[in-house]
């Protein structure tokens, strides 16, 4: 239904994380379902290896408590080797007041969504880092469609462009079903999410 819009009939999306063509972990988001309540949990767990010698981690848990198709908080802890990061969102009589690491509190426009990925809303939706809550703007292009290998088998998906504070591309399947993404990371590495 449109309340659960990017959420898939198994309650789960996974995806091998690649960063220049080898693999060096997983990004997992979970749905739990209970009438109108909808609970999004994310696990994010990377790993790059040197000569078998792990050089950097990256960890992020994140959850997003919806009702009724409405994002009612959400809250996010990343670990890597820099430092610890986090964020908190809370709808509080129809306002989203954000705090996190990337600095002071502030109110979000009401209809803001975290930036975890998995809705394709978020494409439409001012959008605050799952990391640190720092408030995202994009620019936003879309691609057409295009055929991707995802979940096994090849899929006709919707290709979308983002371009601001990190280069982004995603897509999403004929049935909203976020299905595959591709960045380049701060350190200039092309990472690429293979849906399994």
């Amino acid at each position: 239904t449109p309340a659960w819009a990017g959420s898939p009939a198994n309650r789960k999306l996974a995806f091998e994380v690649v960063r220049n063509g080898r693999s060096i972990g997983t990004h997992v988001v979970t749905f739990e379902q209970s009438g109108e309540a909808l609970t999004v949990r994310v696990a994010l767990d990377l790993a790059v290896r040197m000569l078998g010698i792990v050089v950097y981690r990256y960890q992020t848990r994140a959850t997003e408590p919806w009702r009724g198709g409405v994002l009612m908080a959400a809250q996010a802890e990343t670990n890597d080797d820099y430092g610890r990061y986090a964020m908190s969102a809370q709808r509080t009589n129809g306002r989203m007041v954000v705090e996190g690491t990337a600095g002071p509190t502030y109110t979000a426009p009401a209809n803001s969504l975290v930036s975890s990925h998995w809705n394709p809303n978020q494409l439409q939706a001012p959008m605050i880092s799952l990391q640190d809550g720092k408030r995202l703007e994009f620019a936003i292009a879309p691609k057409g469609r295009s055929t991707i290998a995802a979940r096994g088998t090849q899929l006709e998906a919707e290709h979308f462009s983002l371009s601001g504070p990190h280069s982004l591309e995603r897509w999403y399947d004929r049935n909203r079903i976020w299905s595959k993404l591709k960045a380049i990371s701060w350190e200039g590495s092309d990472i690429e999410y293979r849906q399994t």
